[in-house]
């Protein structure tokens, strides 16, 4: 049941009546004399709409390249920073400067550009722009391995994150491939994804770097002068299959006449939606009873130049609801990317000046281990954790739990001091740290449905996507940066012993569970299938 301006619109009340290209019955009932409208919304809730699997495994696929490419680095980007002899003579903790504006120079971009490519996706369809990502990154990635100089390696970084601000454009393709029945389903792999590119990520970089010193058949000059081009061509490759993936096994969801589409016409390549109940946006007419604004224009459909039109106002964007999402993902960004850079940074450093003074290869390996638990785990926890509490509950438990993982950083480091950083008490610890991290990868899923629920409209719905992902993005350039500083200032300056940083990190962490207590909406289970379509009378309101 929605309502327009002082009318009533007989539709299904969510947006994914798009997708479905059916009305689901309700009642209403209407005082002619009075002008008063009393809906009774049915509460029955339809069983889950199969997923279309190969098109949802492909586009997760796609998705393996962003999370790969973020966290290549991250086993070996200390070396890398010493290897540019940039920090000689310095103390050794000041190379975490260096470090944090590295990684923060690819979210940088990518905050940037993500928008831009999901509004240009919205105008000429989400496949070109994928397209054009995943073959752009290969070349970037190639850049970035033979880069030898601090501008080198900053602005290879830079050219990654534009290329890969795509991604919200990707999202916004798996919103568009499902409905209310199944969208956390789809949702819960996400995190599979990204845990299996964090595994697969810190694998590469760390075992691929420096072939020369462990490999006979790299011990040449070319591979010394280069010693973090294997990693990055590995990746180049893994993004490549991507491209071939998009073209060949992902179709359209929203398609757009023009330029794009004649090529692909030309060359063999539909761009119908992947599945007929899903994808590309159809014209939905009311029924009898639909009335616009003051009846001007009855039965009018919703039409695709309706959504367009949507797409033109900001204020429709930006709703109160949407807002309160979008404050609580960019907080939920700003810890994640500050943990993992700072997981970095910790294992890396030398024990006594705060780390726990882990090889590449060892580094590698433990990221990689910790990635891969999670991707195992996720699957079999989101999906009955959301269907079973409170998706808000849920969601700041989950966030509540990272303070304990900030908390094992100085017990590893005091017990390396004791121990050594092979003592398997040290390994108790980090084991507990990394199953700590279980939760984070639940909150994500749970608030990509927040975020999803809250689209004004089908035609928002790659632009919103943009809009959260360029938060995420844009948390990566003060995340890293800020949180690697602050390390760095701590060991230096022995700021609380050395403890300044993971003190305020617990209490950013508070701010965050505080926030999204009081901001974010209670009524997330009911919005997935309850919530009011923004029509166009309400969009010319507003």
């Amino acid at each position: 049941m929605e309502y327009a301006t002082g009318s009533l619109i007989e539709t299904e009340p969510s947006w994914e009546a798009y997708h479905d290209n059916e009305t689901h019955s309700s009642i209403s009932a209407i005082d002619e004399r009075s002008g008063e409208t009393d809906p009774l919304i049915s509460k029955t809730h339809p069983s889950a709409t199969p997923l279309p699997k190969v098109q949802i495994a492909a586009l997760l696929f796609v998705f393996l390249p962003e999370s790969v490419t973020s966290t290549l680095i991250y086993p070996f980007v200390v070396q890398l920073v010493r290897s540019l002899h940039i920090v000689k003579g310095r103390n050794p903790a000041s190379v975490g400067y260096y470090t944090g504006l590295i990684e923060s120079s690819f979210f940088l971009t990518e905050a940037i550009f993500v928008s831009i490519w999901a509004h240009l996706s919205d105008r000429v369809g989400r496949k070109p722009i994928l397209l054009f990502g995943s073959l752009g990154l290969v070349c970037a990635l190639i850049s970035f391995g033979y880069s030898t100089t601090l501008a080198g390696v900053l602005v290879s970084r830079a050219m990654q994150g534009v290329l890969n601000g795509n991604i919200g454009v990707a999202r916004a393709m798996l919103t568009e491939l499902t409905d209310s029945t199944n969208r956390d389903q789809a949702f819960s792999f996400t995190p599979v994804v990204w845990a299996s590119g964090s595994t697969l990520g810190p694998l590469v970089g760390g075992l691929l770097a420096r072939p020369s010193d462990r490999f006979p058949l790299f011990r040449n000059e070319f591979w010394q002068r280069h010693p973090y081009l294997l990693p990055c061509l590995a990746a180049a490759i893994l993004s490549l299959c991507a491209f071939m993936v998009t073209v060949f096994c992902i179709h359209e969801t929203r398609s757009r006449k023009g330029l794009f589409d004649n090529i692909f016409r030309r060359y063999g390549y539909s761009d119908s939606p992947a599945h007929p109940s899903y994808g590309t946006i159809q014209s939905i007419e009311p029924t009898s009873n639909s009335r616009t604004e003051g009846g001007d224009h009855p039965n009018s459909p919703i039409t695709r130049n309706n959504l367009d039109a949507d797409e033109e106002h900001l204020s429709i964007l930006l709703t109160p609801r949407l807002l309160r999402v979008l404050i609580n993902h960019a907080l939920l960004a700003l810890l994640e990317h500050s943990y993992l850079a700072l997981v970095a940074l910790f294992y890396a450093t030398p024990i006594e000046t705060g780390g726990l003074g882990l090889s590449p290869s060892k580094l590698g390996l433990l990221l990689g281990t910790i990635g891969l638990t999670h991707g195992i785990l996720q699957p079999f926890c989101f999906s009955p954790l959301y269907r079973t509490f409170h998706p808000k509950n849920l969601y700041t438990t989950c966030l509540a739990a990272s303070i304990l993982a900030y908390i094992c950083f100085p017990v590893i480091n005091t017990i390396a001091r004791a121990k050594g950083n092979s003592h398997p008490a040290v390994w108790v610890i980090v084991v507990i740290q990394s199953l700590l991290l279980l939760p984070s990868y639940t909150a994500f899923s749970a608030m990509h449905i927040f975020i999803s629920n809250a689209a004004p409209s089908p035609g928002l719905i790659g632009t919103t996507m943009g809009v959260s992902q360029t938060l995420f993005s844009a948390m990566g350039i003060i995340g890293p940066s800020g949180t690697t500083s602050l390390f760095a200032i701590s060991q230096e300056k022995k700021l609380l012993g050395g403890n300044l940083i993971y003190v305020v990190m617990c209490i950013a962490v508070s701010v965050a569970v505080f926030t999204s207590h009081f901001s974010l909406p209670d009524d997330s289970h009911e919005e997935i299938t309850h919530r009011p379509l923004v029509s166009r009378s309400e969009s010319d309101s507003l």
